[in-house]
């Protein structure tokens, strides 16, 4: 873990939270902030007290990560948007199941490797725009300034999605969905309402051979069924008991995915 060092809050001057910056100053518009320094060395009540009141709130921030080309800009999400009211609205396609789109913000600072001198924050997509993110979780940056976010829309009818956001434009395109045979509430080969894509990084350097102009990224998913090999249709058992036995086992279900983006032109068509 992390040793010796001091921990600080970001501030934003009179916004309390996530909501207050969303109504004042909504999407695309870079906001001022400075980090406080707060306490560490006392019980969690006494710290919590003290973040709160060092630092703006956020509703929770769940992943980030740096610009590879820019190393003053950070992006991070925050899978909820605490009940904001255009975050929050359904789905056209999807009326009935619940929603949070959450948000993808940007922190631009004045000089990454000393964030005390101050930054700016923009709110990038804040989850009233189509496709209509349900849950935002992980992300990784691409040096071609995209931003590829997948979601966790947890114990819900919405099937699962990657979704690439340009940053240029704004473009917003949906690259990889869970398969509705197995995800659908109702589908003929049914699983689970609850699956999930996590932990997404660029591993073209890892991939990539001479030449090659493909883009490489590693995630999981996560398949939250009622008896872990539910997950595993491609496994024919000889026996309810072998099954049984093998669910006793096995912890979760889930796959690790190598996927490949050839042309991102054609991602955003």
């Amino acid at each position: 873990g992390l040793t010796n060092g001091t921990p600080y809050v970001m501030s934003i001057p009179e916004i309390a939270n996530d909501n207050a910056f969303r109504t004042k100053y909504g999407k695309n518009k870079a906001v001022d902030v400075t980090f406080n320094k707060t306490i560490w060395n006392a019980n969690i009540t006494d710290q919590q007290k003290d973040h709160a009141a060092q630092g703006t709130e956020m509703s929770r921030v769940e992943d980030g990560e740096w610009d590879p080309t820019n190393p003053n800009v950070f992006y991070f999400l925050t899978t909820e948007s605490n009940k904001f009211p255009t975050s929050t609205a359904p789905n056209p396609a999807e009326p009935t199941f619940s929603r949070d789109g959450g948000g993808l913000w940007r922190l631009t600072f004045v000089d990454g490797q000393n964030p005390d001198k101050g930054a700016k924050l923009e709110l990038l997509l804040d989850g009233s725009e189509a496709p209509y993110l349900s849950k935002p979780d992980n992300l990784a940056v691409t040096p071609n300034g995209v931003v590829i976010i997948q979601e966790d829309p947890g114990n819900n009818g919405h099937v699962s999605r990657i979704v690439a956001f340009r940053t240029s434009d704004s473009k917003l395109a949906v690259i990889a969905e869970f398969n509705k045979e197995y995800f659908a509430p109702g589908a003929a080969k049914f699983m689970t309402v609850d699956e999930e894509s996590s932990g997404i990084i660029d591993a073209t350097s890892l991939f990539a051979r001479n030449g090659d102009t493909n883009s490489y990224y590693l995630f999981n998913t996560q398949i939250h069924t009622t008896g872990v090999m539910t997950a595993r249709p491609d496994i024919a058992w000889k026996s309810k008991a072998a099954k049984a036995t093998a669910d006793k086992i096995a912890i979760e279900g889930g796959a690790y995915y190598l996927m490949t983006i050839s042309n991102w032109g054609d991602v955003f068509k």
